[in-house]
This record gives structure tokens, sequence and C-alpha cells, in this order.
């Protein structure tokens, strides 16, 4: 599942820690897919614009998108994701 499956309103609803967990639990499974390499460009870009999307949604700035199609950046931006999410779900 690429895309975040909550509502803007419905993801607000939570507390802050159940926002990050929520989407600790959203990311883990990318990152699993990007690490061995089984996900097309179109769907990171699709991930890339969700996520964007939710970060905003917690008053967070917006991302910078991995330059290109090295697939190494991609792993570290999805692992540095879900680390700064573990690190606010405390």
């Amino acid at each position: 599942m690429i895309c975040f499956n909550f509502t803007r309103k419905k993801f607000l609803s939570l507390s802050s820690t159940a926002r990050h967990k929520w989407i600790i639990k959203w990311l883990s499974p990318i990152y699993q897919q990007v690490v061995t390499n089984r996900i097309s460009m179109e769907r990171l870009d699709l991930f890339f614009t969700s996520y964007t999307d939710v970060l905003l949604w917690l008053g967070e700035k917006k991302p910078v998108k991995p330059w290109g199609q090295e697939h190494k950046l991609w792993v570290e931006f999805v692992s540095d994701a879900i680390h700064f999410h573990r690190k606010k779900a405390g």
C-alpha cells in the first residue's frame, strides 16, 4: 500500500504518538520493497507525494525528494523517515 490509508480528519483525531506509530506501520513495508528493489520509480513518486501530504498534516516541513533514480538514496530516505517517526513516537 503506497498511499496512506487515513483521511486527514481521521489521522489528526489520533494522539501524537498514535500518528507516528501509524506512519511507521505504513513505512515499514515500503522500506522492505525499496531494500529488495521491488518498487518502481512511479510508485516511489506516488509514495513521496503521500508522505509529503502526511508530513504537512503534522505541521512538519516538506521533505526533500531523493534526487534521480539512485536506489541507495531512496533506501536512506525511507530509513531516515522511519527513524524520525520512531523518535517522535518516543
